[in-house]
């Protein structure tokens, strides 16, 4: 039996379970994706966030992330808010908060949003981003049409940010052909991208974000590692204000660029917005399956 909390950001669902007492190994918690986290379940399908315990005394918690086919990935921006917001409504760590995940260490600051106990207001300090073998206005041809795009990763996530005049120039139809042309683009992306469609405002105080994710293949309502590139492009590429919101069909985002004193070739990111918990459950298990037959039980709202 697990305990269970779904959360929600942007529209992303996670499911987000405690593995500091239990100690499920890495297989383990991969089949738990891959039996909860179906891209059409009604329990959750942005994928199965996990809380463990961390070696490091300045951090809280460490974060791992699974994709819903089970893939771990190096780090979920949307996931990350999830778990801070969990985290200090639950006591685990305090308002401000440090915690790790495989590419490095996240700071968030939590607040709460009166009256409702389940919402919180997160700001997630994702760090440094070194933008020194980011890939700037380069060219694609598609449907023999030239598109500019820019290519860069955030946490270990190859992004393609590509900036359109007018997203309804192009309906899903046409956009996913044009993203899976550039996701499975071995020659330039070897390990696939993310590939993002991104239309700014006329004030240059927005911008629209589109996002076809790799680890899914399909257009998905938000992912949090997107809006943090979408907001690097609007705002160095596209002449966008810091902050800027970022829209996604699951929210809006605000996304603060900053020069990094370190290094001319560094931004610091940091992404706002709320983290809504919806329940809390419990996963039970057949005796002796191993998690093959999982059945979560959906125990109260908050």
């Amino acid at each position: 039996m697990i305990f269970f909390t779904k959360m929600r950001v942007n529209g992303d669902e996670f499911i987000v379970i405690d593995n500091r007492q239990h100690g499920y190994c890495s297989a383990e918690l991969a089949t738990l994706a891959r039996e909860l986290c179906l891209e059409k379940s009604t329990l959750a399908s942005g994928g199965l966030l996990v809380v463990e315990k961390t070696r490091d005394p300045a951090q809280h918690f460490f974060m791992r992330a699974f994709n819903c086919d089970g893939s771990e990935e190096t780090l979920s921006g949307n996931g990350a808010r999830c778990l801070a917001g969990l985290a200090f409504q639950s006591g685990i760590a305090p308002r401000e908060m440090t915690f790790g995940f495989s590419g490095g260490i996240v700071h968030a600051t939590v607040d709460p949003v009166p009256p409702d106990p389940s919402t919180s207001l997160v700001t997630l300090d994702m760090g440094g981003v070194d933008l020194g073998h980011a890939q700037w206005h380069q060219t694609f041809s598609f449907w023999g049409r030239n598109f500019v795009y820019h290519a860069l990763s955030i946490g270990g996530i190859p992004h393609c940010v590509l900036p359109l005049d007018n997203l309804e120039d192009l309906s899903p139809s046409d956009l996913i052909p044009l993203a899976r042309g550039l996701r499975f683009d071995a020659k330039r992306f070897p390990e696939g991208t993310n590939v993002n469609f991104l239309e700014r405002d006329e004030e240059g105080q927005s911008v629209r974000l589109l996002t076809y994710q790799r680890n899914v293949n399909r257009l998905t309502s938000s992912c949090g590692t997107a809006i943090a590139a979408g907001g690097i492009v609007a705002c160095l590429s596209l002449g966008c204000s810091s902050p800027v919101s970022v829209i996604t069909p699951g929210g809006i985002s605000e996304v603060t660029v900053r020069q990094d004193t370190t290094s001319p070739e560094r931004v610091r990111i940091s992404l706002r917005g709320e983290a809504l918990c919806l329940t809390k459950g419990t996963i039970l298990f057949d005796a002796g399956s191993a998690f093959r037959t999982s059945r979560p039980v959906c125990t109260s709202l908050l």
